[in-house]
């Protein structure tokens, strides 16, 4: 009988043991959840990130998957596997990575006490990144052939149903159109500045600086929390530059009293229609594409030229310096709306 007593003394105790270790070994569960307000402690690239939320999913004591919800610019929510690991069972620590071919998410944190403390960072890899400077070339001028004008690279891309724009009063072949283009706004270009320094930083912040002609100071975009981003697809980079919508929603105040009412809520509708809602920016799109020789062409595609037309025709129609242009410019809008393909564009060497 006491052989019996023993018996079931030994197995409840090992019951107890085995049900007391489960419940420890179970806890990492209580990881998961959603963190945001004052259980989440974000930040992005060294900056304080608020009203954002990241969803932890522990998939066992040493892995959880965290969805960073509106914290990479440009990106809806963006998902890292990370490696979780904890010295007593109830404080963690993460640390994990998402990569593309654009850019890298790099997760680091702790969750003390509730609180998730997260540091996020995002390192662009595009070869975009590093320092550009408009390219500018020395070209005869088109009135004074012998004379040698500077003139910034102009790109332009033109396809038409029958190789001419058709202007309505005559047609010009399509080579003759990008001739005629680059012919003026290069060297309108080349005249306006001395040069102009763009700088793309592996950190997503975006640097501009140029001096205009006869002037001894450069101006330089002040740290406004303007960004950067890049989407890569597989036959077009897209570049997209994004602007706090804090700045955006200043325009009408600085348009008071130079424009009516009705003309501000239009020109703003037409603006916010080519920019893409971000939440808390508005980004630009543009896009680009790299030359044998290294340099890269940053332009605009025909959906965003036309869109563009739209708002800025109204405007510059009423203009008393192009008064004699008023019959032209409703013709070249209506000849580049019948386009096939139209990209328009400025040319960036590294310096």
């Amino acid at each position: 009988m006491s052989a019996l007593i023993a018996l079931c003394a030994l197995g409840v105790m090992t019951s107890c043991t085995k049900n007391d270790g489960e419940s420890d070994d179970s806890k990492w569960k209580e990881v998961s959840g959603t963190y945001t307000g004052e259980n989440l402690a974000l930040t992005v690239n060294g900056t304080e990130a608020l009203d954002k939320s990241v969803v932890v999913a522990a998939q066992s004591s040493s892995t959880a998957e965290m969805t960073l919800t509106g914290v990479v610019l440009g990106e809806e929510s963006v998902t890292v596997n990370t490696v979780m690991s904890s010295a007593d069972g109830t404080d963690y620590q993460f640390e994990g990575e998402n990569s593309n071919n654009d850019r890298v998410i790099s997760v680091e944190g702790t969750l003390v006490d509730g609180v998730l403390s997260l540091t996020v960072s995002n390192t662009i890899v595009s070869e975009l990144v590093g320092n550009w400077q408009l390219k500018i070339n020395e070209i005869p001028d088109s009135f004074e052939p012998t004379e040698l004008v500077r003139s910034a690279e102009f790109y332009m891309a033109l396809e038409t149903p029958n190789d001419s724009l058709d202007l309505g009063i005559f047609k010009l072949q399509n080579e003759q159109v990008k001739t005629l283009f680059s012919s003026l706004v290069g060297p309108m270009i080349g005249k306006a500045i001395d040069y102009a320094n763009i700088d793309f930083v592996a950190d997503g912040t975006f640097g501009l600086a140029f001096r205009k002609t006869g002037e001894a100071q450069d101006f330089q975009l002040p740290p406004l929390g303007i960004q950067y981003y890049v989407q890569t697809e597989e036959n077009s980079n897209h570049l997209y530059g994004a602007v706090p919508k804090l700045l955006v929603d200043m325009i009408p105040g600085l348009l008071e009293g130079k424009m009516t009412e009705e003309q501000i809520a239009a020109l703003m509708a037409g603006v916010q229609s080519l920019l893409v809602d971000l939440n808390t920016h508005y980004a630009l799109p543009m896009q680009f594409k790299f030359n044998t020789d290294g340099s890269v062409v940053v332009y605009a595609s025909r959906d965003f030229i036309l869109a563009a037309m739209d708002i800025i025709v109204p405007i510059i129609s009423e203009l008393p310096e192009l008064a004699d242009y008023q019959m032209l410019i409703p013709l070249v809008v209506n000849a580049l709306k019948g386009t096939t393909e139209l990209e328009l564009g400025l040319v960036l060497e590294r310096r």
